[in-house]
């Protein structure tokens, strides 16, 4: 490439020596973290069944409200999943993936003090937005943090929560 002055300017890549750097602790720490907290939101969106079942039976809550809760839920999970992305690319992984985890634990303290059911599935609306941006900040960190000697090992963490989604589906039909 050439300057204005006429000298020749060489453009060095950095993504070809990055690759080339061997995994180390950090890499294995990130990939940890990241998977700890995405299973425990996997937990989380899978015992709200359970937990609704138990409300229904003690009378603090109806059907309808369990639906309402639900659908709260994923709605929340789907606004929440779309604004990571954009709030990812304008300020970056990390303070996305600290932000959502933010809105979800306050969300979930302030769940834990509903006074009744129609609170609780406001208070679920906004630990939804949490729990649909980890999703999406979950796994692009890993495949960011993860480089080619240990992409295989992010490729199947994938795939097992796919498998787990799918068995859990399965499971919980019969």
């Amino acid at each position: 490439m050439l300057s204005t002055d006429g000298t020749t300017i060489s453009t060095v890549s950095a993504g070809p020596r990055l690759d080339r750097l061997p995994i180390s602790g950090f890499h294995k720490r990130v990939l940890w973290l990241i998977g700890a907290g995405m299973f425990l939101d996997s937990f989380d969106i899978y015992l709200a069944g359970g937990v609704l079942g138990a409300l229904a039976t003690s009378g603090w809550s109806t059907m309808q409200l369990n639906a309402a809760f639900l659908s709260s839920t994923f709605v929340g999970m789907l606004i929440g999943a779309f604004t990571a992305g954009v709030l990812g690319d304008a300020k970056g992984r990390k303070f996305t993936y600290q932000f959502n985890l933010a809105v979800f634990g306050l969300a979930s303290i302030a769940g834990a003090f509903a006074p009744n059911m129609t609170w609780l599935i406001v208070c679920r609306f906004f630990m939804g937005l949490g729990l649909g941006a980890e999703i999406v900040v979950g796994y692009g960190s890993v495949g960011d943090s993860c480089r080619p000697p240990c992409a295989a090992s992010g490729r199947r963490i994938c795939r097992s929560s796919r498998t787990r989604r799918s068995f859990s589906r399965r499971f919980s039909a019969t």
